[in-house]
């Protein structure tokens, strides 16, 4: 069958997404409104060619279903134009995968756990549990509104996902890959992590551009460098398994040093509220 940009054009609803009613709901400038028309045009146009070998079709290597989603987002503060074209981008790629006849499971959500995300209830003189309810709100009507499909909407303070989270953590701790110690480094808000001066450049977060603080703390840590081998050899073996490319490639080129371990708790003065 083949998936030319006439029928991508039918399955990705266009006419709701572009609908200026809509997307004006998210509270875009007009440059931001232009830019997001442009961002979805072009996505369209690299899809041209989806009856291609690059572009998988029923019969070829494709697997029986599909989980796709977008960055979770945190809530400190309310949706934008990088939050409407990742979603739309995964949502087009679900759709397509569904008319390629996969079982696809499509999930967004709201990360509401966090340093900053915290900072930003204060500054709005608000509880932390309910300056989440609202921001999270807004990401779900700004999913209306776009037309967006998504199968379900995941918020780090639902009950559920604390049971998973304490069920992947206990496993974990069992295996022995979880220690508690002190850490003196650089620590960045916006990345709600420790860096190191590889990750800087010119002494600032590449990312928020901001001067990482100077922190001593303790916490809980995962040993990631211990499965570094593992996940080196496997993204090598399986060379699908990270795509593009260029992306498997900068991946590969991380694992070639040491990568340390994870933080993977804070404090409680500085983040009171979390999974305990």
């Amino acid at each position: 069958m083949p998936y030319n940009i006439t029928k991508l054009n039918l399955i990705l609803n266009l006419e709701l997404w572009l609908n200026y009613n809509k997307v004006q709901q998210l509270e875009l400038s007009v440059i931001y409104q232009v830019l997001i028309y442009g961002l979805i045009i072009f996505t369209l146009i690299q899809m041209k060619d989806v009856d291609s070998p690059k572009y998988p079709v029923p019969g070829d290597e494709m697997a029986a279903s599909c989980y796709v989603t977008p960055p979770i987002y945190y809530v400190n503060a309310v949706p934008h134009i990088g939050h409407a074209y990742t979603t739309i981008t995964v949502d087009f790629v679900a759709r397509f995968r569904r008319l390629c006849g996969q079982a696809t499971l499509s999930v967004t959500g709201t990360d509401e756990h966090g340093e900053k995300v915290y900072k930003a209830a204060a500054d709005a003189g608000e509880g932390p549990q309910e300056f989440c309810d609202r921001i999270s709100q807004r990401f779900r009507d700004a999913w209306t509104a776009l037309g967006i499909g998504n199968d379900d909407f995941i918020r780090t303070t639902d009950a559920r996902h604390k049971r998973v989270v304490a069920h992947i953590l206990e496993a974990v701790q069992a295996a022995g890959d979880v220690y508690y110690d002190e850490y003196d480094g650089l620590y960045c808000v916006g990345c709600e992590r420790f860096m190191t001066d590889r990750d800087l450049v010119d002494g600032r977060c590449r990312d928020h551009h901001t001067v990482p603080e100077q922190r001593r703390e303790g916490n809980y840590f995962f040993r990631m460098e211990k499965y570094r081998p593992w996940l080196n050899d496997h993204i090598r073996a399986n060379p699908s398994f990270i795509r593009p490319d260029g992306y498997r490639n900068e991946v590969l080129s991380m694992l070639g040093d040491s990568i340390g371990a994870l933080s993977i708790s804070r404090p409680r003065e500085r983040v009171p509220g979390g999974i305990p």
